[in-house]
């Protein structure tokens, strides 16, 4: 793959990707290929939360780091609801085959942490709601 021309990496979720020690290997070895193909990227880190010590683990990583808070109230969107649902998994799917039904012929969007997830819900919406999804996964592969 030519990344001749690569001058940007987003992450979003990106205290997720510190938070895990096993990411951070991945995150080095995608520093450290860039590196070695004289690529200096500007990296994009989007996170809800930051806490004191994902800012030291991207600090640390990333370098020359510019934090740009946003206020609460910024991040709400008119016409756009946040759904939180703390139930187990048998109970959440049913939950989301529920909502889409209730609300007909919408766009959503579920965040997983797998792919793996991500493909068994849509799988699951299919088989046993009779409902379509489509995922957008990616990964550092």
């Amino acid at each position: 793959m030519d990344l001749s021309a690569l001058k940007m990496v987003v992450f979003d979720e990106a205290d997720e990707l510190l938070l895990q020690d096993t990411n951070l290997v991945s995150f080095d070895s995608l520093n450290k290929y860039l590196k070695t193909q004289n690529l200096q990227p500007q990296f994009v880190l989007f996170s809800a939360t930051y806490t004191p010590d994902i800012i030291e683990r991207a600090q640390a990583y990333v370098g020359n780091l510019k934090i740009f808070p946003l206020k609460k109230e910024a991040l709400k969107l008119k016409g756009v609801k946040n759904l939180k649902i703390a139930q187990s998994e048998k109970e959440k799917m049913q939950f989301v085959a529920d909502l889409q039904k209730e609300l007909g012929r919408t766009m959503s969007m579920i965040f997983v942490n797998t792919k793996k997830s991500a493909t068994a819900i849509q799988e699951r919406l299919k088989k046993e709601f009779a409902i379509e999804a489509k995922i957008l996964i990616g990964g550092m592969e």
